[in-house]
């Protein structure tokens, strides 16, 4: 309920206020405010609605992108473009972009690249409602609804979900355009639009309105409204345009707060970018103007029906030029920002399920999967010095392998918090697959970490009260099978970590050979009497624990090797 009261009141309490100052009760005040926003909540119910339709048509192809991502500039600045024509907002992009630099999903180079052409990617959203096809908004809205109710696919109810979104939004254009049709008449109205001439009026109010609502192509829609009723100028609307770059860096402003350093820097570049080419623009827009023009056809230069488009083209122009003149510089501003907000440790990073990414579900999947890799390589780290602590180690080894079973039981806590929380979103059946995989492996890992506290470390501690010494050849044979099922483990979380099914088949396809080498492990001892049982117990025991490290390595193996497709490209690595 907060934006549409925030929308109300930057909207319909100015106005009221012009009515009370003049007098003008030729206007029929209630109906005008009802009428803008009334449409405008069509407009942004129409934005998210189509939205949340391309996300979940396109999520999978928007994650193949980011993992293919690399530092290459110009990839960057057309994933940008793409990823913020489909989710249809450059500022839920920028809060992605907090939260996968934030996650460790990509780092700052490779998000200035993409916050350059998510600035290009809103401009489709301006051209898109530039075009007269409001009567067509309600054949729009019928398709689109018939294709949600008799879809028998997911992606056809999407799709139709889509279209009754694009309908709203040109439903939405149509009642504000008409609600401001008095206004036309109306001479403080008047006066006001004529002060938007004045480019740093006009560009202080739309940032300000902008950053209320939070969303530029809110105010790219009433700047075309009020241009489709020729209320404003090209000069007063290229200067709107303007603010509303300014005014969209708010939203990654607001969600940098309370966030790591690379979310902060995130949002300091986007507004670095926007800002400083806005101001600087503000003297050459008379250039832009001109620069419009020459693209308008000389027929219709000064008609005013050809102001909505003019505008769309301006705003196009305007950021496809920051692009063109920062993209060669996002090096050296990158080392700028890195230098004024320095960076987390790598080793202190931690993934975050952000709820901005809680949108994109197959986004928000990826970084609780880097949260089980993350679960994986801590117990790898573990489980590979655990052997040697239990056979030679003192009393404080063997208890800090059971405090570091600690961080493991906390992240495995947290995983299966997310996993709750993912449970609630609409996936697509291999995307429930894999929710359920990774609760899997989240699992097995947590058994190899408690095999650990109450098997491996209660046998060390054993050892130490029975004063027990292994021979040369014992710790060989068990370093062996212990080695053997610590490189089981490896692959299997390599196989998570690039959905490979060969490679889990092939773990699974070691468990004759597992339990020969374990078996081996435990042979006769040169003890003598009491000594040679204990060692005998002590072996045995040893090897069963390293037994079911290896069946819980083989079972977190299993869904994937099911699994039967391998992705193009690895999830990315923190």
């Amino acid at each position: 309920m907060t934006r549409p009261l925030l929308i109300s009141i930057s909207l319909v309490l100015p106005t009221l206020l012009w009515a009370a100052s003049e007098g003008a009760p030729e206007l029929e005040w209630l109906q005008l405010g009802m009428g803008l926003i009334g449409g405008l909540a069509l407009f942004l119910y129409g934005m998210e609605t189509i939205s949340q339709a391309l996300r979940v048509i396109a999520g999978d192809r928007m994650k193949d992108i980011l993992a293919k991502l690399s530092n290459n500039r110009l990839m960057g600045l057309s994933t940008g473009a793409i990823i913020t024509a489909v989710l249809q907002s450059s500022s839920i992009t920028t809060v992605l972009l907090v939260s996968f630099v934030s996650a460790g999903l990509m780092s700052l180079p490779q998000s200035l690249g993409i916050i350059l052409g998510a600035n290009i990617g809103t401009t489709i959203t301006a051209q898109i409602i530039a075009f007269k096809v409001t009567k067509l908004a309600m054949v729009m809205v019928a398709i689109g609804v018939l294709l949600d109710m008799i879809g028998n696919k997911d992606h056809v109810k999407q799709l139709g979900r889509a279209l009754l979104g694009l309908g709203l939004i040109f439903w939405g254009m149509s009642v504000m355009s008409d609600a401001m049709k008095p206004l036309r008449s109306f001479e403080p109205f008047v006066d006001l639009m004529a002060q938007m001439s004045n480019p740093f009026l006009g560009l202080i109010s739309a940032a300000a309105f902008t950053a209320l609502v939070q969303s530029s192509s809110a105010t790219m829609g009433i700047v075309i409204a009020l241009a489709s009723q020729g209320l404003i100028s090209l000069e007063g609307g290229i200067a709107l345009i303007l603010g509303a770059n300014v005014g969209t860096c708010v939203t990654a402003v607001l969600a940098s707060l309370g966030q790591p350093p690379e979310a902060r820097q995130v949002a300091a570049a986007h507004t670095f970018f926007n800002l400083t080419w806005s101001v600087a623009l503000v003297p050459a827009i008379p250039g832009l103007v001109w620069l419009v023009e020459q693209m308008t056809p000389p027929e219709l230069i000064g008609d005013m029906s050809a102001l909505p488009r003019q505008l769309a083209n301006a705003h196009t122009l305007f950021n496809v030029g920051m692009a063109v003149v920062f993209i060669g510089f996002t090096t050296p501003v990158g080392l700028v920002i890195r230098r004024l907000i320095p960076p987390r440790p790598r080793e202190e990073r931690e993934p975050t399920l952000d709820p901005v990414l809680l949108k994109t579900p197959s986004l928000a999947l990826d970084v609780v999967r880097l949260k089980v890799l993350k679960l994986g390589r801590l117990v790898e780290e573990i489980y590979g010095g655990t052997l040697t602590a239990v056979y030679s180690g003192t009393t404080e080894d063997l208890r800090h392998l059971e405090a570091q079973d600690k961080d493991v039981d906390e992240l495995h806590a947290t995983i299966m918090t997310d996993l709750a929380t993912l449970s609630q979103l609409t996936f697509t059946d291999k995307q429930t697959d894999e929710v359920i995989q990774l609760s899997n492996a989240a699992n097995e890992l947590e058994s190899i970490g408690d095999l650990v506290e109450n098997v491996f470390s209660m046998l060390g501690l054993e050892r130490l009260q029975q004063g027990l010494q292994l021979s040369a050849d014992a710790q060989s044979r068990l370093i062996e099978a212990h080695g053997f099922t610590l490189e089981a483990l490896s692959q299997s979380l390599t196989a998570l970590a690039t959905h490979d099914p060969l490679l889990a088949k092939q773990v699974l396809s070691l468990k004759r050979e597992g339990k020969r080498r374990i078996a081996r492990a435990v042979l006769d001892n040169p003890h003598e009497g009491v000594q040679r049982l204990q060692s005998f117990r002590f072996e045995s025991d040893l090897a069963e624990g390293l037994r079911r490290v290896f069946y819980h390595t083989r079972r977190l193996s299993k869904p994937i090797a099911r699994a039967g497709t391998r992705m193009s490209e690895p999830v990315p690595q923190l």
